[in-house]
Protein backbone atom coordinates (compact mmCIF):
# COMPACT_ATOMS: atom_id res chain seq x y z
CA UNK A 1 0.00 0.00 0.00
CA UNK A 2 1.74 3.49 -1.03
CA UNK A 3 1.97 5.76 1.97
CA UNK A 4 0.70 8.55 0.20
CA UNK A 5 -2.44 9.43 -1.77
CA UNK A 6 -0.70 9.29 -5.71
CA UNK A 7 -3.75 10.24 -7.35
CA UNK A 8 -4.87 12.90 -5.05
CA UNK A 9 -7.03 14.55 -7.47
CA UNK A 10 -8.64 11.12 -8.87
CA UNK A 11 -8.87 9.49 -5.18
CA UNK A 12 -10.35 11.67 -2.75
CA UNK A 13 -8.74 10.05 1.23
CA UNK A 14 -10.67 12.97 2.91
CA UNK A 15 -7.46 13.74 5.25
CA UNK A 16 -6.87 10.19 6.04
CA UNK A 17 -4.26 7.33 5.02
CA UNK A 18 -4.73 5.48 2.32
CA UNK A 19 -5.38 2.48 3.87
CA UNK A 20 -7.72 4.19 6.70
CA UNK A 21 -9.19 5.57 3.44
CA UNK A 22 -9.67 2.37 1.57
CA UNK A 23 -10.87 0.23 4.90
CA UNK A 24 -13.65 3.31 5.30
CA UNK A 25 -15.12 3.00 1.26
CA UNK A 26 -14.95 -0.81 2.20
CA UNK A 27 -17.16 -0.88 5.47
CA UNK A 28 -19.64 1.85 3.28
CA UNK A 29 -20.27 -0.98 0.46
CA UNK A 30 -20.35 -4.37 2.70
CA UNK A 31 -23.04 -1.90 4.55
CA UNK A 32 -24.51 -0.93 1.65
CA UNK A 33 -24.72 -4.39 0.39
CA UNK A 34 -26.41 -5.46 3.76
CA UNK A 35 -29.62 -3.75 3.57
CA UNK A 36 -29.74 -3.59 -0.55
CA UNK A 37 -29.62 -6.88 -1.23
CA UNK A 38 -30.12 -6.51 -5.05
CA UNK A 39 -27.51 -7.14 -7.97
CA UNK A 40 -26.49 -3.01 -8.13
CA UNK A 41 -25.12 -1.34 -10.88
CA UNK A 42 -24.20 2.37 -9.71
CA UNK A 43 -23.00 4.24 -13.10
CA UNK A 44 -20.39 7.51 -12.74
CA UNK A 45 -20.27 10.67 -14.51
CA UNK A 46 -19.31 9.56 -18.24
CA UNK A 47 -18.92 12.63 -20.01
CA UNK A 48 -16.97 15.90 -19.17
CA UNK A 49 -19.21 18.55 -17.43
CA UNK A 50 -18.57 20.67 -21.09
CA UNK A 51 -18.85 18.05 -23.59
CA UNK A 52 -21.94 19.27 -24.57
CA UNK A 53 -20.69 23.13 -25.17
CA UNK A 54 -16.98 22.69 -26.40
CA UNK A 55 -17.09 26.70 -25.77
CA UNK A 56 -18.26 26.52 -22.49
CA UNK A 57 -14.71 25.19 -20.80
CA UNK A 58 -16.44 24.36 -18.01
CA UNK A 59 -14.42 21.75 -16.68
CA UNK A 60 -14.40 21.27 -12.64
CA UNK A 61 -12.24 19.65 -10.00
CA UNK A 62 -14.70 17.40 -8.45
CA UNK A 63 -17.53 16.45 -11.01
CA UNK A 64 -18.20 12.66 -9.66
CA UNK A 65 -21.68 11.69 -9.29
CA UNK A 66 -22.33 11.61 -5.42
CA UNK A 67 -23.24 7.55 -5.19
CA UNK A 68 -19.74 6.52 -6.90
CA UNK A 69 -17.57 8.78 -4.56
CA UNK A 70 -19.15 7.91 -1.70
CA UNK A 71 -18.69 4.13 -2.20
CA UNK A 72 -15.26 4.02 -4.02
CA UNK A 73 -14.29 7.99 -3.47
CA UNK A 74 -13.40 8.00 -7.11
CA UNK A 75 -13.24 11.55 -8.93
CA UNK A 76 -12.59 10.48 -12.72
CA UNK A 77 -15.23 9.80 -16.06
CA UNK A 78 -16.13 6.45 -16.90
CA UNK A 79 -16.60 4.36 -13.69
CA UNK A 80 -19.48 2.13 -13.07
CA UNK A 81 -19.76 -0.06 -10.20
CA UNK A 82 -21.53 -3.22 -9.31
CA UNK A 83 -22.24 -4.57 -6.50
CA UNK A 84 -23.24 -7.83 -5.79
CA UNK A 85 -24.35 -9.37 -2.26
CA UNK A 86 -25.72 -12.55 -3.75
CA UNK A 87 -22.64 -13.34 -5.09
CA UNK A 88 -19.65 -16.21 -3.04
CA UNK A 89 -16.81 -14.27 -4.83
CA UNK A 90 -16.91 -11.40 -7.14
CA UNK A 91 -19.02 -8.99 -4.71
CA UNK A 92 -17.66 -5.86 -5.98
CA UNK A 93 -16.66 -5.22 -9.70
CA UNK A 94 -15.13 -2.39 -11.05
CA UNK A 95 -15.46 -0.66 -15.04
CA UNK A 96 -12.93 1.80 -15.51
CA UNK A 97 -11.36 3.00 -19.07
CA UNK A 98 -8.27 1.74 -20.27
CA UNK A 99 -4.88 3.54 -20.32
CA UNK A 100 -4.55 5.59 -23.15
CA UNK A 101 -0.78 7.11 -23.43
CA UNK A 102 -2.14 9.78 -25.64
CA UNK A 103 -4.78 10.99 -23.28
CA UNK A 104 -2.45 10.95 -20.26
CA UNK A 105 0.03 13.54 -22.77
CA UNK A 106 -2.91 15.74 -23.14
CA UNK A 107 -5.17 15.51 -19.61
CA UNK A 108 -2.56 13.54 -16.74
CA UNK A 109 -2.96 10.77 -15.31
CA UNK A 110 -5.85 8.72 -14.11
CA UNK A 111 -6.49 5.30 -12.82
CA UNK A 112 -7.56 2.80 -14.92
CA UNK A 113 -6.57 -0.72 -16.63
CA UNK A 114 -3.94 -2.02 -19.16
CA UNK A 115 -0.93 -0.81 -17.15
CA UNK A 116 0.07 -2.75 -14.26
CA UNK A 117 1.39 -0.13 -11.73
CA UNK A 118 -2.05 2.04 -12.08
CA UNK A 119 -4.38 -0.95 -11.95
CA UNK A 120 -2.05 -1.49 -8.28
CA UNK A 121 -2.64 1.28 -7.52
CA UNK A 122 -6.75 1.15 -8.08
CA UNK A 123 -7.39 -1.84 -6.26
CA UNK A 124 -4.87 -1.21 -3.30
CA UNK A 125 -7.07 2.47 -3.42
CA UNK A 126 -10.30 1.57 -3.56
CA UNK A 127 -9.94 -2.26 -1.87
CA UNK A 128 -11.83 -3.28 -5.23
CA UNK A 129 -9.97 -6.55 -6.79
CA UNK A 130 -12.11 -7.53 -9.42
CA UNK A 131 -11.57 -4.63 -12.19
CA UNK A 132 -12.38 -4.97 -15.62
CA UNK A 133 -12.45 -2.26 -19.05
CA UNK A 134 -15.82 0.01 -19.29
CA UNK A 135 -15.57 -2.80 -22.42
CA UNK A 136 -16.70 -5.57 -20.62
CA UNK A 137 -19.70 -3.84 -18.64
CA UNK A 138 -22.70 -5.38 -20.47
CA UNK A 139 -20.75 -8.73 -20.55
CA UNK A 140 -20.41 -9.03 -17.67
CA UNK A 141 -23.61 -7.49 -16.10
CA UNK A 142 -25.33 -10.07 -18.59
CA UNK A 143 -23.35 -13.01 -16.60
CA UNK A 144 -24.19 -11.77 -13.47
CA UNK A 145 -28.03 -12.20 -14.28
CA UNK A 146 -27.91 -15.51 -16.17
CA UNK A 147 -26.78 -16.88 -12.76
CA UNK A 148 -29.93 -15.69 -11.02
CA UNK A 149 -32.57 -18.51 -9.86
CA UNK A 150 -35.67 -17.79 -11.04
CA UNK A 151 -37.08 -14.03 -11.47
CA UNK A 152 -33.92 -11.68 -12.88
CA UNK A 153 -33.75 -8.71 -10.60
CA UNK A 154 -31.15 -5.69 -11.12
CA UNK A 155 -31.33 -2.61 -8.94
CA UNK A 156 -30.24 0.83 -9.89
CA UNK A 157 -30.82 4.19 -8.54
CA UNK A 158 -33.12 7.02 -10.30
CA UNK A 159 -35.15 9.77 -8.67
CA UNK A 160 -38.51 9.57 -8.90
CA UNK A 161 -41.57 10.72 -6.72
CA UNK A 162 -45.32 9.97 -6.66
CA UNK A 163 -45.40 13.08 -9.64
CA UNK A 164 -42.47 12.29 -11.55
CA UNK A 165 -39.51 10.60 -12.87
CA UNK A 166 -36.67 13.10 -12.97
CA UNK A 167 -34.75 12.48 -16.24
CA UNK A 168 -31.15 13.22 -15.92
CA UNK A 169 -28.20 11.46 -15.52
CA UNK A 170 -29.61 8.10 -13.54
CA UNK A 171 -32.55 8.00 -15.65
CA UNK A 172 -30.68 8.48 -19.18
CA UNK A 173 -28.76 5.18 -17.69
CA UNK A 174 -31.50 3.55 -16.66
CA UNK A 175 -33.95 3.81 -19.44
CA UNK A 176 -30.26 2.76 -21.42
CA UNK A 177 -29.60 -0.32 -19.71
CA UNK A 178 -33.24 -1.20 -19.62
CA UNK A 179 -33.52 -1.38 -23.29
CA UNK A 180 -30.34 -3.52 -23.66
CA UNK A 181 -31.76 -5.87 -21.60
CA UNK A 182 -34.82 -6.09 -23.05
CA UNK A 183 -33.18 -6.57 -26.49
CA UNK A 184 -30.42 -8.92 -24.98
CA UNK A 185 -31.26 -11.05 -21.98
CA UNK A 186 -33.10 -14.61 -22.33
CA UNK A 187 -35.44 -13.74 -19.61
CA UNK A 188 -37.07 -10.67 -18.49
CA UNK A 189 -35.46 -8.61 -16.11
CA UNK A 190 -36.86 -6.23 -13.01
CA UNK A 191 -35.11 -3.18 -12.04
CA UNK A 192 -35.53 -2.07 -9.15
CA UNK A 193 -35.08 1.58 -8.11
CA UNK A 194 -32.38 1.67 -5.12
CA UNK A 195 -31.90 5.08 -4.55
CA UNK A 196 -33.92 5.17 -1.20
CA UNK A 197 -30.47 3.22 -0.04
CA UNK A 198 -28.30 6.01 -0.97
CA UNK A 199 -30.18 8.25 1.41
CA UNK A 200 -30.48 6.06 4.30
CA UNK A 201 -26.62 5.37 4.07
CA UNK A 202 -24.99 8.59 3.34
CA UNK A 203 -26.64 11.68 4.67
CA UNK A 204 -25.77 10.92 8.31
CA UNK A 205 -22.81 11.93 8.20
CA UNK A 206 -20.01 9.99 10.13
CA UNK A 207 -17.30 11.80 12.75
CA UNK A 208 -14.56 12.03 9.78
CA UNK A 209 -17.08 13.98 7.78
CA UNK A 210 -17.66 16.47 10.93
CA UNK A 211 -14.22 17.19 11.25
CA UNK A 212 -14.16 17.87 7.90
CA UNK A 213 -17.04 19.98 7.74
CA UNK A 214 -15.35 22.04 11.05
CA UNK A 215 -11.79 22.23 8.78
CA UNK A 216 -14.33 23.63 6.21
CA UNK A 217 -16.24 26.20 8.48
CA UNK A 218 -12.91 27.49 9.94
CA UNK A 219 -11.79 28.21 6.17
CA UNK A 220 -15.16 30.01 5.42
CA UNK A 221 -14.56 32.18 8.57
CA UNK A 222 -11.19 33.18 7.60
CA UNK A 223 -12.17 34.40 3.82
CA UNK A 224 -15.17 36.27 5.53
CA UNK A 225 -13.21 37.91 8.18
CA UNK A 226 -10.45 38.83 5.90
CA UNK A 227 -13.33 39.87 3.61
CA UNK A 228 -14.63 42.67 6.15
CA UNK A 229 -11.03 43.49 6.84
CA UNK A 230 -10.77 44.97 3.36
CA UNK A 231 -14.66 45.51 2.28
CA UNK A 232 -13.17 49.53 1.73
CA UNK A 233 -10.92 48.00 -0.91
CA UNK A 234 -13.38 46.51 -3.28
CA UNK A 235 -15.05 48.85 -5.83
CA UNK A 236 -17.51 46.21 -7.64
CA UNK A 237 -19.45 42.86 -6.99
CA UNK A 238 -16.82 40.85 -9.74
CA UNK A 239 -13.62 42.03 -7.43
CA UNK A 240 -15.17 40.48 -4.18
CA UNK A 241 -16.32 37.34 -5.98
CA UNK A 242 -12.42 37.46 -7.40
CA UNK A 243 -11.51 37.71 -3.61
CA UNK A 244 -13.45 34.79 -3.08
CA UNK A 245 -12.92 32.10 -5.16
CA UNK A 246 -8.82 32.97 -4.70
CA UNK A 247 -9.26 32.60 -1.41
CA UNK A 248 -11.21 29.22 -1.66
CA UNK A 249 -8.55 28.32 -3.67
CA UNK A 250 -6.08 29.25 -1.18
CA UNK A 251 -7.38 26.70 1.12
CA UNK A 252 -8.42 23.70 -1.09
CA UNK A 253 -7.35 22.48 -4.63
CA UNK A 254 -11.16 21.59 -5.04
CA UNK A 255 -12.06 25.22 -4.48
CA UNK A 256 -16.01 26.56 -4.44
CA UNK A 257 -18.76 24.04 -3.35
CA UNK A 258 -21.12 26.23 -5.70
CA UNK A 259 -20.66 29.58 -7.58
CA UNK A 260 -20.39 32.33 -5.01
CA UNK A 261 -23.21 34.90 -4.65
CA UNK A 262 -21.89 38.42 -3.99
CA UNK A 263 -25.24 40.32 -4.19
CA UNK A 264 -25.51 44.00 -3.34
CA UNK A 265 -28.59 46.46 -2.53
CA UNK A 266 -31.85 45.26 -5.30
CA UNK A 267 -29.34 42.50 -6.33
CA UNK A 268 -29.83 40.42 -3.18
CA UNK A 269 -33.70 40.41 -4.40
CA UNK A 270 -33.18 37.86 -6.81
CA UNK A 271 -32.34 34.40 -4.53
CA UNK A 272 -29.75 32.66 -6.86
CA UNK A 273 -27.95 35.94 -7.92
CA UNK A 274 -24.47 35.01 -9.85
CA UNK A 275 -24.12 37.64 -11.52
CA UNK A 276 -21.56 39.43 -9.53
CA UNK A 277 -21.25 42.43 -11.71
CA UNK A 278 -22.49 45.62 -10.40
CA UNK A 279 -20.57 48.89 -8.59
CA UNK A 280 -20.75 48.76 -5.07
CA UNK A 281 -22.75 51.14 -2.97
CA UNK A 282 -21.80 52.23 0.36
CA UNK A 283 -25.56 52.60 1.60
CA UNK A 284 -26.34 49.48 0.41
CA UNK A 285 -26.39 46.08 2.19
CA UNK A 286 -24.30 43.29 0.71
CA UNK A 287 -25.49 39.36 0.89
CA UNK A 288 -22.75 37.21 0.70
CA UNK A 289 -23.46 33.26 0.22
CA UNK A 290 -20.48 30.80 -0.43
CA UNK A 291 -18.85 27.73 0.70
CA UNK A 292 -15.93 25.70 0.53
CA UNK A 293 -15.41 22.09 -0.99
CA UNK A 294 -12.68 20.67 1.53
CA UNK A 295 -12.13 17.14 0.85
CA UNK A 296 -15.30 15.36 -0.34
CA UNK A 297 -17.63 17.38 2.29
CA UNK A 298 -18.89 21.03 1.07
CA UNK A 299 -19.70 24.56 3.18
CA UNK A 300 -22.40 26.45 2.97
CA UNK A 301 -22.50 30.05 4.52
CA UNK A 302 -24.70 32.94 4.21
CA UNK A 303 -23.88 36.64 5.99
CA UNK A 304 -25.41 39.80 4.94
CA UNK A 305 -23.10 43.30 6.13
CA UNK A 306 -23.32 46.92 5.45
CA UNK A 307 -21.20 48.33 2.90
CA UNK A 308 -20.89 52.04 5.25
CA UNK A 309 -20.18 49.80 8.33
CA UNK A 310 -22.98 50.71 9.89
CA UNK A 311 -26.45 49.31 9.54
CA UNK A 312 -28.98 52.13 9.24
CA UNK A 313 -32.28 51.83 11.70
CA UNK A 314 -34.36 50.21 9.02
CA UNK A 315 -31.49 47.78 7.90
CA UNK A 316 -30.66 46.93 11.37
CA UNK A 317 -34.35 46.71 12.41
CA UNK A 318 -35.10 44.23 9.58
CA UNK A 319 -31.81 42.19 10.14
CA UNK A 320 -32.64 41.66 13.77
CA UNK A 321 -35.77 40.12 12.78
CA UNK A 322 -33.81 37.59 10.57
CA UNK A 323 -31.51 36.89 13.17
CA UNK A 324 -34.23 36.15 15.67
CA UNK A 325 -35.79 33.77 13.21
CA UNK A 326 -32.44 31.86 13.03
CA UNK A 327 -31.75 31.61 16.13
CA UNK A 328 -35.52 30.60 16.78
CA UNK A 329 -34.69 27.89 14.27
CA UNK A 330 -31.40 26.39 16.04
CA UNK A 331 -33.05 25.63 19.45
CA UNK A 332 -36.06 24.31 17.78
CA UNK A 333 -33.47 21.80 15.68
CA UNK A 334 -32.77 18.22 17.33
CA UNK A 335 -33.32 14.76 15.99
CA UNK A 336 -36.88 13.81 15.51
CA UNK A 337 -37.98 17.52 14.63
CA UNK A 338 -38.77 17.53 10.68
CA UNK A 339 -37.70 20.09 8.17
CA UNK A 340 -40.97 21.09 7.84
CA UNK A 341 -41.83 22.01 11.27
CA UNK A 342 -38.58 24.22 11.39
CA UNK A 343 -40.42 25.73 8.21
CA UNK A 344 -43.26 26.75 9.96
CA UNK A 345 -41.62 27.95 13.19
CA UNK A 346 -39.21 30.25 10.88
CA UNK A 347 -42.01 31.95 8.35
CA UNK A 348 -44.73 32.32 10.47
CA UNK A 349 -42.08 34.43 13.45
CA UNK A 350 -41.24 36.51 10.46
CA UNK A 351 -44.35 37.23 9.27
CA UNK A 352 -45.58 38.16 12.75
CA UNK A 353 -42.74 40.62 13.21
CA UNK A 354 -43.11 42.39 10.14
CA UNK A 355 -46.92 42.85 11.14
CA UNK A 356 -45.41 43.99 14.09
CA UNK A 357 -42.77 46.21 13.68
CA UNK A 358 -43.12 47.89 10.33
CA UNK A 359 -46.95 47.46 9.23
CA UNK A 360 -48.41 48.17 12.17
CA UNK A 361 -46.41 51.18 12.52
CA UNK A 362 -47.62 52.37 9.01
CA UNK A 363 -44.35 51.06 6.89
CA UNK A 364 -44.69 49.19 3.75
CA UNK A 365 -43.39 45.97 2.12
CA UNK A 366 -43.64 45.09 -1.34
CA UNK A 367 -42.13 41.73 -2.10
CA UNK A 368 -42.13 38.83 -5.20
CA UNK A 369 -43.59 36.24 -2.70
CA UNK A 370 -46.64 35.94 0.38
CA UNK A 371 -44.47 34.90 3.16
CA UNK A 372 -41.97 31.92 2.58
CA UNK A 373 -39.32 32.91 -0.50
CA UNK A 374 -37.76 29.66 0.37
CA UNK A 375 -37.11 26.90 2.56
CA UNK A 376 -35.04 27.85 5.66
CA UNK A 377 -33.06 24.35 5.46
CA UNK A 378 -31.52 21.64 3.53
CA UNK A 379 -29.30 18.74 3.94
CA UNK A 380 -25.78 19.02 3.31
CA UNK A 381 -23.17 16.83 2.46
CA UNK A 382 -21.36 15.45 -0.51
CA UNK A 383 -23.35 18.06 -2.41
CA UNK A 384 -24.75 21.93 -1.40
CA UNK A 385 -28.62 20.57 -1.63
CA UNK A 386 -28.14 16.72 -0.84
CA UNK A 387 -30.77 14.93 -0.45
CA UNK A 388 -33.80 13.48 -2.37
CA UNK A 389 -34.27 16.59 -5.04
CA UNK A 390 -38.23 16.31 -4.87
CA UNK A 391 -37.63 17.57 -1.06
CA UNK A 392 -39.72 14.53 0.82
CA UNK A 393 -36.87 14.54 3.43
CA UNK A 394 -38.61 17.46 4.61
CA UNK A 395 -41.24 15.74 6.35
CA UNK A 396 -39.01 12.80 7.51
CA UNK A 397 -37.78 13.19 11.25
CA UNK A 398 -33.85 14.52 11.49
CA UNK A 399 -31.22 12.44 12.68
CA UNK A 400 -28.64 12.18 14.75
CA UNK A 401 -25.75 12.84 12.05
CA UNK A 402 -27.39 14.75 9.50
CA UNK A 403 -26.19 18.15 8.68
CA UNK A 404 -28.80 20.93 7.48
CA UNK A 405 -28.34 24.86 6.60
CA UNK A 406 -30.10 27.46 9.04
CA UNK A 407 -30.67 30.09 6.24
CA UNK A 408 -34.02 32.35 6.92
CA UNK A 409 -34.38 35.89 4.42
CA UNK A 410 -36.08 38.81 4.08
CA UNK A 411 -36.21 39.94 0.43
CA UNK A 412 -38.05 42.85 -1.46
CA UNK A 413 -38.80 47.10 -0.74
CA UNK A 414 -39.21 48.40 2.60
CA UNK A 415 -40.30 51.43 3.71
CA UNK A 416 -40.86 53.05 7.64
CA UNK A 417 -40.44 56.56 9.09
CA UNK A 418 -38.19 55.86 12.40
CA UNK A 419 -37.60 58.37 15.23
CA UNK A 420 -39.20 61.49 12.61
CA UNK A 421 -36.81 60.16 9.48
CA UNK A 422 -38.29 58.12 6.26
CA UNK A 423 -36.23 55.27 4.99
CA UNK A 424 -36.93 53.00 2.12
CA UNK A 425 -34.75 50.10 1.21
CA UNK A 426 -34.68 47.73 -1.78
CA UNK A 427 -32.62 44.30 -0.18
CA UNK A 428 -32.20 41.00 0.57
CA UNK A 429 -31.01 39.70 3.56
CA UNK A 430 -29.97 36.33 4.71
CA UNK A 431 -28.24 34.85 7.63
CA UNK A 432 -26.72 31.23 7.03
CA UNK A 433 -25.10 28.66 9.48
CA UNK A 434 -24.78 24.89 9.30
CA UNK A 435 -26.43 22.76 11.89
CA UNK A 436 -25.14 19.02 12.90
CA UNK A 437 -28.31 17.49 14.36
CA UNK A 438 -27.73 15.71 17.51
CA UNK A 439 -30.22 13.72 19.77
CA UNK A 440 -30.74 16.32 22.55
CA UNK A 441 -30.18 19.51 19.86
CA UNK A 442 -27.11 20.52 17.22
CA UNK A 443 -24.09 21.88 17.24
CA UNK A 444 -23.88 25.50 15.21
CA UNK A 445 -20.56 24.04 12.96
CA UNK A 446 -20.33 27.99 11.95
CA UNK A 447 -20.97 30.12 15.23
CA UNK A 448 -17.76 31.51 15.02
CA UNK A 449 -18.23 33.33 12.33
CA UNK A 450 -19.63 36.84 13.20
CA UNK A 451 -23.28 37.55 12.60
CA UNK A 452 -24.50 40.23 15.12
CA UNK A 453 -24.51 43.72 14.54
CA UNK A 454 -22.32 44.81 17.28
CA UNK A 455 -19.78 41.69 16.22
CA UNK A 456 -19.90 42.98 12.15
CA UNK A 457 -20.01 46.55 12.38
CA UNK A 458 -16.78 45.58 14.92
CA UNK A 459 -15.02 43.84 12.31
CA UNK A 460 -15.83 46.27 9.70
CA UNK A 461 -14.44 49.15 11.15
CA UNK A 462 -11.46 47.52 12.43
Amino acid sequence: MPKNNPFPRHFIDDGLSPEKATKRYKKRRQTFMKACRYLSVIIGAQRPVDSDHLWAMAREPLFQEPFILYLTGLNQLKTILILDPTSDTEKELLFVDKISDKYTFWEGDYLGVGNKETESSLRQLTGIKVIYPLSDFYTVLLSKLSTQKGKKKLGMPWHASSKKILKDHYYTYYKKISAYLKKQSKHPVTIHNIMPYQWEERLSLDTVDQQTLKQAAHFSGQLFKGLCKTISSFQTEHQLSGYIYSQLYKHSPLGASFPPIVASGANATTLHYTANHSPLKKTDLLLLDFGIRHHSMVSDVSRTIPLSGKFNPLQALLYTIVLSAQKKVEKAVKSGVTIQEINTLCWTYIESELKKQVLDQGGKITRAYTSAPHGVSHLIGLIVHDGDPSSRYKTQPLKPGMLISNEPGLYGTFELTINGKHYKETLGIRIEDMLWVTDSGCENLTRSIPKTISMLEKLLCS
